[in-house]
């Protein structure tokens, strides 16, 4: 019987008869982070600065990283209790829609999604009523933010 390792990995021999056996504990882990997202506002297209709780035991290491470029933990690595802040960057001015990526903590997946920039159109007139023969006929676009439109006839 093996009490349990709570140190590093150890290895012993016994003799059984004339034969020798050797036995390797692997050490004892009881490394389980908790990852908390601190309340935060949602990330707009400007970018900004999210933060991450991480509670592990003392000796506990644990690492911080995403797979998009546009999110960038700012700490990549700790042991025990620790914070993340994750850099979300802004928006490339060529992108209108929202997106979303992972950064992963501890062991932990969180899915960060970043909002698109809002965008108004109005059109004057509202109706236009145009003869069977057609006719020339303008109209105002009125754009208010980040807006991509097309004109299709």
């Amino acid at each position: 019987s093996l009490e349990t390792n709570n140190g590093p990995e150890r290895s012993g021999r016994i003799m059984i008869g004339s034969r020798q056996f050797v036995i390797t504990q692997a050490s004892f882990s009881n490394c389980a982070p908790v990852v908390t997202p601190v309340p935060f506002a949602p990330v707009g297209p400007g970018g900004g600065v999210i933060t991450y709780q991480v509670a592990a035991s003392a000796g506990c290491s644990w690492t911080a990283d995403s797979t998009v470029p546009w999110l960038r933990p700012l700490t990549r690595a700790g042991t025990g209790n620790g914070e993340v802040r994750v850099q979300v960057d802004p928006l490339p001015e060529n992108i209108f829609e929202p997106r979303s990526g992972p950064v992963n903590i501890a062991g932990w997946s969180f899915e960060i999604t970043q909002q698109a920039p809002s965008c108004e159109a109005s059109l004057e007139p509202t109706r236009l009523d145009v003869p069977a023969e057609g006719a020339l006929e303008n109209v105002r676009l009125r754009l208010r933010g980040q807006c991509r439109w097309s004109a299709l006839s």
